[in-house]
């Protein structure tokens, strides 16, 4: 099966309102390392002191993951799993294993791996195209290419890979797949919006290569520390992005973050785990889902107190989220009543 474009796969999807509570996440986002191999300037991991936050990189050990998959595939059938919340998931040697863990168990709809392509060298190609064309699952790989200029990606990923590499990786993904008849391996590249004429240069060099192209809005990270992530990707002042202002935060109620040392998050942006709501280790992810920390959570924002948790304060994430996952007509008292009856 063909993969839809992955942000028409996103746009078709049903009003979260129109099915809330759900007895388990549409979507998990999970960590096989803390580890990058790049330090972007726009992301926590440029920061001098980006280990006192994230603590020492960390992979994830494959014993930690298969508990994860087993908790899930005895649960239910995940909408989407993703691999790639704040590390780079190729930096764990074992991931294509996980991967195939994953797509054995038919443990989600669709996969989605984030990476910056870097280090998807051939071997890593031939083992993905391989796995993709054995299941029915469908898989995306969204490439983050920091910049299509030589001097600006240097400078914005602190790296010295050449952005040729990434291109010739990409291309060589694109021709494997076909050979191998993947036809359900979707591929994307994004590239944050520069306000410049760099956008047509991307979109031009990207083109043939992939199926969906999307310059992204940058994005501040929860605003917790005073790095202006947005500043560092432009050279002056730019007019952010206008979105629609909501009161309520649609992640805690469809999504899990797993991080590499097995702390769950309730937001993908939450890199410093200071809103964490339990870890795998010792819980398992039923019991966080539905678990008092969540609970609370939820109810602040649904109350329109999200003022109140520090990550969600002056985070920029939730008037991103897209208009089918708008769930401000819903009250405190509204949650309590459809959660009651639930039970």
């Amino acid at each position: 099966m063909k993969p839809l474009p992955y942000n028409q796969a996103i746009a078709n999807r049903r009003r979260l309102i129109d099915v809330l509570p759900l007895a388990m996440p549409l979507v998990v986002h999970l960590d096989s390392t803390s580890a990058c191999n790049f330090r972007c300037t726009f992301c926590p991991q440029s920061l001098s002191d980006g280990r006192h936050h994230v603590a020492k990189p960390v992979a994830m050990e494959f014993s930690l993951y298969e508990k994860i998959i087993d908790e899930l595939c005895g649960w239910g059938k995940l909408n989407a799993l993703r691999f790639g919340m704040f590390g780079e998931p190729f930096m764990n040697p074992q991931f294509p294993d996980m991967l195939q863990l994953a797509l054995e168990r038919n443990a989600a709809g669709r996969i989605v791996i984030f990476t910056n392509g870097a280090l998807l060298d051939e071997t890593k190609a031939e083992r993905l195209c391989s796995l993709a064309a054995n299941v029915d699952t469908i898989i995306y790989v969204r490439f983050s290419i920091v910049s299509v200029l030589p001097d600006k990606h240097r400078r914005l990923s602190g790296s010295n890979v050449d952005i040729d590499r990434i291109r010739d990786n990409i291309a060589f993904l694109k021709s494997l797949r076909e050979r191998a008849g993947a036809d359900n391996l979707g591929l994307c590249a994004k590239m944050i919006d520069s306000k410049s004429d760099e956008n047509e240069i991307f979109l031009e060099r990207y083109r043939d290569l992939v199926d969906d192209l999307e310059l992204d809005a940058p994005g501040n990270w929860t605003g917790i520390v005073e790095t202006d992530f947005i500043a560092n990707i432009y050279d002056g002042p730019v007019e952010k992005r206008k979105f629609p202002h909501r009161k309520s935060c649609s992640f805690p109620f469809y999504y899990l973050g797993v991080h590499s040392d097995g702390t769950v998050t309730a937001c993908t942006d939450d890199w410093c785990r200071c809103a964490a709501i339990g870890n795998v280790r010792t819980q398992t992810l039923p019991e966080i889902w539905n678990g008092d920390p969540l609970r609370k959570l939820r109810l602040l924002h649904l109350g329109g107190k999200r003022n109140e948790i520090d990550i969600c304060r002056n985070c920029g994430q939730i008037d991103k989220n897209p208009d089918s996952d708008d769930i401000d007509s819903l009250t405190a008292d509204d949650w309590h009543s459809l959660t009651e009856k639930k039970l």
